[in-house]
């Protein structure tokens, strides 16, 4: 007890002659260096959760930005398959008056660039054997269809099929030549006009059309593209 009173008398005039111990001075020295170590240690904290906060960004706009795009390749094919269904039913109707073979041809035209380029971006884009099988058949189809019907379209076939199917019907029913309207409302005049435009470049575009078609409708086409339609946000 005696040591006690005598230590703290010591302290006592150390403090009243101003001087301070050198334990208060060692630790006085080290508080700077604490708290240094403690905003590093703060700054390191924040910068490894702002890298990831980044990198989850960078992911989730990634896997935006690969969903928008397999999912234009989708329309894209899907939009092939809507023109092609316009003519499928009845190819010898589209190929027996100019202004509707010309709509046609005009937007299969386009349906077959953005195909085509679709089918260049997914080849670019995606790392996926299965979906790109895919893509490569039905565009393989397609590519055929388009040019059965460029070298039917540009061989004049079509407008000679149509004048002799004029030539035929029109004094037989007694429709002037070149009025569908009038054709269109008689239905055994209609018909024979379908038929006598009938040959077998519009069989073959029929069959093209068909295995298109057929290629399209697989169930395992719309399986490849689930993953990434529906992928999840990071």
């Amino acid at each position: 007890m005696e040591e006690i009173v005598q230590e703290l008398q010591k302290i006592s005039e150390i403090l009243l002659q101003n001087q301070t111990p050198a334990w208060l001075t060692y630790l006085s020295s080290l508080g700077p260096l604490i708290l240094t170590g403690i905003s590093v240690f703060i700054a390191c904290r924040q910068h490894k959760q702002n890298q990831n906060l980044q990198k989850q960004i960078a992911n989730r706009d990634s896997s935006n930005l690969l969903r928008q795009n397999v999912l234009e390749v989708y329309n894209a094919y899907f939009n092939g398959l809507r023109v092609v269904d316009q003519a499928v039913g009845n190819v010898a109707d589209v190929f027996a008056s100019p202004q509707s073979l010309q709509q046609w041809v005009y937007e299969f035209q386009r349906a077959y660039e953005m195909l085509a380029c679709s089918y260049n971006q997914a080849k670019l884009m995606l790392d996926d054997d299965q979906l790109l099988q895919a893509l490569k058949t039905s565009f393989y189809k397609f590519n055929d269809l388009y040019g059965c019907v460029n070298s039917y379209y540009h061989s004049g076939l079509p407008i000679s099929a149509m004048n002799n199917a004029w030539a035929v019907v029109s004094p037989k029913y007694m429709i002037n030549a070149g009025d569908y309207v009038t054709l269109s409302q008689n239905l055994p005049a209609m018909e024979e006009f379908w038929k006598l435009c009938e040959n077998r470049h519009t069989q073959d575009i029929r069959k093209f059309m068909e295995a298109f078609k057929s290629s399209m409708e697989d169930e395992t086409f719309d399986k490849h593209f689930k993953k990434y339609i529906q992928m999840n946000q990071l």
